[in-house]
């Protein structure tokens, strides 16, 4: 059936300009025969994408996914601002025979047929894209997906925002499953993916997006960093308000951002997903949104969201599922999460916190987010990050790092505070105060910054 995205839409000035990929398309399914010809042995092609250009990457991937009797392709998309760790580590992992990044192509690393087929199984004759996830543990990997899992996620947020075609403003990196999944979205449904930088929409650069075209519907997704970015400016406040839908996810937002995006009438839509699903399995509508609610929404059309009872973790069943960790093929329909849940009666969903983030000193233990959730009930703090630190007598220590509004706060006023409402072993050992919390390029608060200060 195919998954491609043969054309996008960039700024020009005060307005969008078409941009066809139906050449870029043709000429990396011809790279692509050519390198895999030139191979001896079995196998698929495994590629290693580190290019910077969206159109690039996006031609890229929808020659391997797209329609045609090609070679079978693994292709691994790679971060661009990758450093030479991760770069070594993705090496490691993906073995790849071909390594593309601005300089071109470069012949890569080889794994042994034998080898290959005894992990990968079924899936060395697929045409698959294995997108990168630390993960908890720091380390480069990839989740696989194929086209049937890419395309269940995609429809499924298209059936959610009611069937229409949709138009995407995306500046999320297209390595990264929040942006590739825009562009999908948009293939399925027959609407316009506009590709922008971050750095012009935060200047206010970027023109309202084209009038919807026969109904469709205007999307876009952030982080909450970037949405704090935008609502500080009259007029990125303004843009946001054009979209019919604005997707937030990455990271936990703070109840001040929330409100003030309430504020402003942001039809924001807070959401719950990861790599492994393929994005978005949960979202709260943006109607619910304005009206007061505080949640992560409902169950998109595609899963069946439940909880596990002893641990209240969140399990997800969907055939937009991962096909497993590079190169360990695994197919499933369940994935057993690492977060932790609850639902209201109304079936709504508010997360908890992760299970891999409760913190272990002295034998007792602490979840982060409980702790997090009593400093952002502080007057003046505006943002706040909660982490253990490995100490050789408790095992781990409590610490934390916030942001608060002008006029600083203090580190001693702040622990008086929360032990009106938390017991003594949950109270920060040390308080960091910052300008702001580091995060990853995909949103999430940067843990391994935060324990390095």
């Amino acid at each position: 059936m195919g998954l491609a995205v043969d054309r996008v839409w960039r700024p020009d000035g005060a307005g969008w300009r078409e941009v066809s990929l139906r050449d870029d398309v043709a000429a990396t399914r011809a790279m692509l025969a050519e390198a895999a010809a030139r191979r001896s042995g079995e196998g698929p092609l495994r590629v290693l994408d580190l290019r910077r250009e969206p159109t690039a990457r996006l031609a890229g991937v929808s020659a391997v996914l797209g329609e045609g009797d090609g070679p079978a392709v693994h292709w691994f998309c790679g971060a661009d601002h990758w450093g030479e760790s991760e770069r070594r580590q993705a090496l490691a992992v993906a073995r790849p025979h071909l390594v593309w990044d601005e300089k071109g192509t470069v012949e890569g690393a080889t794994m042994e047929v034998a080898e290959e087929r005894a992990r990968l199984g079924a899936a060395v004759v697929r045409s698959l894209v294995m997108v990168p996830t630390g993960g908890t543990s720091g380390q480069v990997r990839f989740a696989m997906h194929g086209e049937a899992s890419l395309r269940v996620a995609a429809r499924g947020v298209v059936d959610w925002l009611g069937g229409r075609a949709v138009d995407a403003l995306c500046f999320l990196p297209l390595y990264h499953v929040s942006g590739l999944m825009q562009a999908f979205r948009c293939a399925v449904s027959g609407g316009r993916l506009l590709l922008a930088a971050w750095k012009q929409v935060e200047t206010g650069a970027v023109p309202l997006p084209p009038e919807a075209e026969d109904g469709s519907v205007r999307v876009t997704s952030l982080v909450p960093t970037q949405l704090g970015r935008l609502l500080a400016r009259p007029e990125t406040t303004a843009w946001l308000q054009s979209f019919d839908c604005v997707f937030l996810g990455g990271a936990a937002a703070a109840p001040e951002l929330l409100e003030a995006a309430r504020a402003a009438g942001i039809r924001l839509a807070p959401c719950y997903g990861m790599t492994e699903t393929a994005a978005q399995v949960c979202a709260l509508r943006p109607d619910a949104f304005l009206d007061g609610e505080r949640s992560v929404g409902r169950p998109l059309p595609h899963v069946r969201v439940s909880l596990e009872p002893e641990t209240a973790r969140v399990i997800v069943e969907s055939a937009a599922l991962f096909l497993g960790y590079y190169p360990e093929y695994a197919p499933r329909m369940r994935w057993r999460t690492g977060d932790r849940a609850e639902f209201a009666a109304d079936g709504s969903m508010r997360l908890l916190g992760r299970v891999d983030r409760v913190i272990n000193t002295g034998g007792e233990k602490v979840d982060p987010q409980e702790v997090e959730r009593a400093l952002l009930a502080v007057p003046g703090i505006v943002d706040a990050v909660v982490f253990g630190r490995p100490d050789a007598e408790w095992g781990q220590v409590v610490e934390a790092a916030v942001v608060s509004s002008p006029g600083g706060a203090d580190t001693d006023r702040l622990r008086e505070r929360l032990r009106r409402s938390l017991a003594p072993h949950k109270i920060p050992k040390r308080i960091h105060l910052l300008s702001r919390i580091p995060h990853t390029p995909a949103g999430k608060p940067d843990l391994g910054a935060l324990t390095a200060l």
